[in-house]
């Protein structure tokens, strides 16, 4: 296999403003700054919209100022702040109110609607595109109710949540007159609207489905996904549901086609998550995605191979890039596909002797000359630095027992009871040894035959023949009249290799050629690795297989939006109260609005 050697250097190619070394991610530092604009008065920035004029290559972002009730506006090809009003000092924004927490683009570009769920009115603002209205002005309020959340454009209509009451409001953009109400139940919280306007998906923040809505009929489904849902998309060819999960730091992934939710883990059967995770080295755990704007391409992207691009804000300041197709589906695109993960190992024996650092293939003392080793079997997506320990007739589960206490008990009838333990879940197996060390105090007549480990019977071994969640059963029978009152035990594995790591629970066991995988390691035991003697143990150091395509781009990432004809995405980040302007075919962030 092909050891991946200095990987970091081969992302420079796609983002030529670095000049520092990277790990794992692209960073917005070093030599080439981007502009920084003019002060601003934008104070807690979270939703954004974009209207474009003159073909797509200039317009307005407007920002909504959360503490200020004001939505700022900001002149793309000028790269300027507006000021609304030059005869008062100091920058003037678009007064919409306190309590705004969402704003949408009509489809054509003429208008902003910012949603304001305190005054439960619309603020209906004119913008460049638009006639017989004067740009950046709120040119009409639209009563809705109070309560109303998120707002989503689909052709004529739009459609807003409010989730105190459980339901969406569908609103003609022609007249800003209210069509219907749809009645969900729940707590809905925002809409995806397929391409042909015809089924609409609800993410619920109260319960575990996302509500499927047939527009025509109002006939309402439901699609488990096995969490509540915040943020929603599709895909631009309508073939999945992106929804931003509440409960675990992930993306959930339906399919359109079956209304099922895609397992992204299949390939891990350890694992209970199902969605996309963004593991953060900057965290050292799994970042928060927030939001998620969707880019068609003309060509496949070449390292994906996905017609189909998402980018995704996450709480810890980065824009990861997610591909949706190609040869990894739901994967988060690789900067680097020339080569698979690199490995390190360190082998020791029982006594805990150093053999060998490095290479994949080491070979440890206490092994027959000429063995080979463990090889790498395939090229795992590794997007989390990984430890696996492998070990050879090794330990699995060890305490002390007291023949009189409640809580963990050698019964007669050879029952092992420790209810501290969770023998299953700790890869116990029949057909393992009960190592049993002790001072042998047989009472009168007892037989304490057994397997003599150390060879002056102090560790008597016997074979299990059940396991429980909290006993095994010993055949032969054991008798407790063999032992004191504290026994300290263990359970070994036996004839086995067993591999422990943070993504095995429970300890996988391998034989030899037999390969072991999951959906971020692979190996295979070749013939011979057999050890000669107990407790020869490996320990892997698996660096990662992935360097993902993201962009540190601020501090607290919150809202995103594409603009196609540019090629740009516009991420605001409500920590440093800025918006970034990034194109996503250089991999340079051009300007920082602040």
């Amino acid at each position: 296999m092909m050891m991946k050697k200095n990987r970091n250097l081969s992302v420079f190619h796609r983002s030529v403003f670095l000049c520092a070394s990277v790990v794992h991610v692209l960073f917005l530092t070093s030599c080439q700054d981007p502009l920084v604009i003019q002060a601003s008065r934008i104070d807690t920035p979270k939703a954004i919209a974009a209207a474009f004029t003159d073909g797509g290559v200039d317009g307005d972002l407007f920002v909504v100022s959360v503490q200020r009730g004001e939505v700022a506006v900001i002149d793309i090809s000028n790269a300027a702040l507006v000021d609304l009003d030059g005869h008062v000092p100091g920058l003037s924004s678009i007064q919409v109110g306190l309590g705004v927490t969402d704003l949408a683009t009509t489809p054509d570009g003429t208008f902003v609607y910012a949603v304001n769920g305190v005054k439960g009115e619309l603020a209906k603002i004119c913008t460049r595109g638009a006639t017989g209205c004067t740009a950046r002005t709120v040119t009409k309020r639209i009563a809705l109710g109070s309560g109303i959340d998120r707002i989503t454009m689909a052709g004529t209509r739009a459609y807003i949540t409010r989730p105190t009451a459980g339901t969406v409001i569908v609103l003609d953009l022609t007249t800003d007159a209210v069509v219907t109400t749809i009645a969900l139940g729940g707590s809905p919280r925002h809409v995806a609207v397929n391409a042909s306007q015809t089924i609409a998906y609800v993410t619920d923040s109260a319960a575990t489905t996302l509500a499927r809505v047939t527009l025509n009929s109002l006939v309402v489904s439901r699609v488990d996904v096995g969490a509540r849902t915040g943020t929603i998309a599709l895909t631009p060819d309508d073939a999945f549901v992106y929804a931003v999960s509440l409960e675990k730091p992930e993306i959930l992934v339906v399919a359109t086609a079956t209304d099922t939710q895609v397992n992204v883990n299949a390939a891990d059967p350890t694992t209970t998550d199902k969605g996309i995770k963004f593991y953060s080295t900057t965290l050292g755990t799994f970042a928060t995605p927030f939001s998620i704007a969707m880019r068609a391409l003309s060509t496949p992207d070449t390292n994906s191979g996905s017609s189909v691009l998402a980018y995704v804000t996450t709480l810890d300041g980065f824009v990861y890039v997610v591909a949706p197709g190609g040869t990894a589906p739901h994967a988060i695109v690789d900067a680097d596909t020339t080569s698979g993960p690199s490995v390190s190992a360190i082998a020791y024996s029982i006594a805990g002797t150093l053999a060998v650092a490095g290479a994949d293939a080491p070979r440890p003392a206490g092994f027959d000359a000429g063995t080979t080793g463990i090889t790498l079997t395939s090229t795992p997506r590794i997007l989390k630095p990984e430890t696996f320990s492998l070990t050879f007739e090794g330990a699995l589960v060890s305490s002390t027992v007291s023949r009189n206490s409640p809580q963990a008990t050698m019964l007669d009838g050879g029952v092992l009871l420790d209810v501290g333990q969770h023998f299953v879940k700790a890869g116990v197996i029949v057909g393992d040894h009960v190592t049993f060390t002790s001072t042998v105090s047989p009472a009168s007549g007892a037989d304490c035959t057994g397997v003599d480990v150390d060879g002056n019977g102090n560790r008597l071994e016997w074979p299990i023949a059940s396991v429980a969640a909290d006993r095994v059963t010993l055949q032969p029978t054991p008798p407790t009249a063999c032992y004191t009152q504290a026994t300290s035990y263990e359970i070994r594995a036996t004839g086995f290799w067993s591999v422990a790591g943070s993504i095995t629970t429970p300890l996988a066991r391998l034989s030899e050629n037999v390969p072991y995988d999951n959906s971020l390691f692979a190996l295979t035991m070749t013939s011979g690795t057999s050890p000669s003697q107990r407790d020869a143990r490996w320990a892997f150091s698996v660096s990662t297989g992935v360097v993902p395509t993201a962009f540190k781009l601020g501090t607290l990432l919150r809202g995103i939006v594409f603009a196609p004809t540019l090629a740009r995405l516009y991420v605001v980040d409500e920590a440093s109260r800025s918006v970034v302007e990034f194109d996503v075919t250089t991999g340079l962030a051009l300007r920082v609005f602040r």
